[in-house]
């Protein structure tokens, strides 16, 4: 089952779904880019603002995946994009658009280091190019 919450940058009000927002620590994170076909191991500050950048969007929207810890945080509004790139994970049963931030969750919500590894990434992601129904 795919779950889906989304949160807008600037909105201060808002909580996005698994962030920290009091103390900041670094976590272990995996970014997807389906433009260049890439997945690598980055740092993560623990500051949601900082999620936008990382995958390059206004506004994201998270998306559980396999039954496990870890959630992928997605443009909410890749599908809006042109020339956009899109890649499926895991049992997720829809492509996901544009960039992905593979995090932890713990049991309150709060994002953690991502539990899957690198090569469990690699071994799940599917990367669709510009058409998801390919």
């Amino acid at each position: 089952m795919l779950k889906m919450v989304s949160a807008q940058i600037g909105n201060t009000h808002t909580k996005p779904h698994g962030i920290i927002l009091g103390d900041l620590q670094m976590m272990q994170a995996i970014l997807i880019n389906p433009f260049d076909k890439t997945i690598e191991e980055i740092e993560y500050s623990g500051d949601w603002r900082d999620i936008s950048s990382l995958i390059e969007c206004d506004m994201f929207t998270v998306a559980y995946f396999d039954d496990t810890d870890d959630s992928v945080y997605v443009d909410d509004e890749g599908l809006y994009v042109e020339n956009q790139a899109f890649f499926t994970i895991g049992d997720c049963p829809q492509p996901l658009a544009g960039r992905g931030l593979l995090l932890g969750t713990d049991e309150e919500g709060d994002s953690t280091d991502c539990k899957t590894t690198l090569e469990e990434a690699k071994a799940m992601v599917q990367f669709l190019g510009t058409n998801p129904a390919n």
